[in-house]
């Protein structure tokens, strides 16, 4: 008999689990129906220490008690495609005082229309994972180390599905990426960034330590962000660029537009590692590797990898990248090392979020 029938039968398991005092509790809603709603008794075992959820309606908080003795042990949640207001939300992270790790997992919260607060003294990483909402906002998070956010589509102008990220008070956050222009609006405090935004010390994130950016070099203007996004984080010693194809190019940037682009600060004095994934030898894609081996003074090691896997383009690869042979480069001796992956990105959602891992974004 499934739980449709007898809505009552989850309820007393969770009881049970609050007795048994059950520390790790994860909890599928397998099959559907979508719209069964979870029982308001989850947010009474005050055991718990993980907890993950996935096709859910989460129940209703607003008449629930709050405060640090409801998940006073917790330190991990994790919600997979739940169901979920910004209230209820507000009201975990209230209940939670050790939390340590927030993940949401293919969640399109209310149809993009609510606003994802972050205010929590204890979280150290928030993934936000083929998720979006209409704003995600770290309003203080002053242990926040690491803020992971990725999509699976790419919007094209004028879409409506775009996400702003607000970094507000977060000095610890050190792992930052993958933002997109084509989704993300930035916002560092209260300045929206825009290319061509002046720097000042209010529109900085320095420390961040590793960036991750998706860029579609085939449109311009996401390709202009690029240079004002680094300037927003001026200590960044490893970048991460991963180039997407563009379903309507409007326009590449050639090698003039990175020449004539002024300073930026983390590539003169802390970029050490760069790393460019689906490297597919567009020459927009050259002119910025280009640019990066004559400004990076610091660089150590460029990693290319080559978005066809197959071992018979292996030639063709090292060929497109001859011309980065004769650069004048900056630094006295960056290793360039070009790498044909087989298979798909191996990124995942384990890796992204385990905190043992120094970079989340290096396969």
């Amino acid at each position: 008999m499934s739980l449709v029938e007898r809505p009552g039968r989850l309820a007393r398991w969770l009881r049970r689990f609050a007795t048994a005092g059950v520390e790790d509790l994860v909890l599928v809603n397998r099959p559907w129906p979508m719209n069964l709603h979870l029982p308001v008794d989850v947010l009474q075992i005050a055991s718990l220490r993980t907890l993950y959820l996935g096709f859910w309606n989460f129940p209703d908080t607003a008449d629930l008690p709050s405060g640090p003795a409801v998940f006073p042990h917790l330190r991990e949640i994790g919600l997979c495609h739940v169901q979920i207001n910004t209230v209820d939300i507000d009201h975990l992270l209230a209940c939670s005082p050790v939390l340590e790790k927030f993940a949401f997992v293919l969640n399109c919260f209310n149809q993009f229309h609510i606003r994802i607060r972050i205010p929590s003294r204890s979280l150290q990483c928030v993934v936000f994972w083929m998720s979006l909402t209409k704003e995600l906002d770290v309003v203080v998070a002053p242990n926040l180390e690491r803020l992971i956010l990725w999509q699976w589509i790419s919007c094209s102008p004028g879409s409506y599905l775009h996400m702003k990220v607000r970094i507000g008070y977060a000095t610890k956050l050190k792992v930052l990426g993958y933002l997109e222009p084509s989704i993300n609006q930035l916002m560092i405090g209260s300045t929206i960034i825009e290319s061509g935004t002046k720097m000042s010390p209010s529109t900085m994130v320095p420390s961040v330590s590793i960036l991750a950016l998706k860029v579609r070099f085939g449109v311009r203007k996401e390709a202009k962000m690029l240079p004002t996004f680094l300037r927003c984080f001026p200590n960044t010693e490893t970048l991460h660029i991963m180039s997407q194809e563009a379903d309507e190019p409007t326009g590449k940037l050639n090698f003039k537009f990175w020449q004539e682009v002024c300073p930026i600060n983390c590539l003169d004095t802390h970029i050490t590692k760069v790393v460019f994934d689906q490297f597919r030898g567009e020459r927009s894609e050259l002119a910025f590797l280009r640019f990066v081996l004559e400004r990076a003074q610091l660089l150590q090691k460029l990693v290319v990898v080559w978005a066809n896997p197959d071992p018979a383009s292996a030639d063709e690869m090292v060929a497109k990248l001859k011309p980065l042979s004769t650069v004048n480069r900056a630094s006295d001796c960056p290793t360039l090392l070009i790498i044909a992956r087989e298979g798909d990105i191996t990124w995942c959602f384990q890796r992204a979020s385990d905190l043992s891992v120094s970079d989340p974004f290096d396969g």
